[in-house]
């Protein structure tokens, strides 16, 4: 499996706290990769299976280099809501 790890040291770990504080805009990245990272852990999926997961999306998987992504939002919302009426439906039975 490949894997990349990125480290700060504490002296860039400052100067991205002090760009984001500059730069409010640049913290949508970090909560993200908060995001990201809460949901790997929560569902016992590496970061990496999740990238997998992303391409199978046909939108990820077919928007061209350096293109802005389509926004899945909406379709996620709707499958969540589906999952959670048949978990409530499920707890009911």
């Amino acid at each position: 499996m490949l894997q990349d790890n990125y480290y700060l040291t504490a002296k860039g770990r400052e100067l991205a706290e002090r760009a984001t504080q500059e730069f409010p805009v640049l913290a949508w990245s970090t909560e993200r990769a908060r995001l990201v990272r809460a949901l790997a852990e929560a569902t016992g999926h590496s970061a990496l299976a999740l990238r997998k997961r992303q391409y199978l999306q046909r939108d990820y998987a077919q928007t061209p280099l350096n293109e802005v992504i389509p926004s899945i939002a909406d379709r996620a919302r709707t499958r969540l809501a589906r999952l959670r009426a048949e978990a409530e439906q499920g707890d009911a039975a």
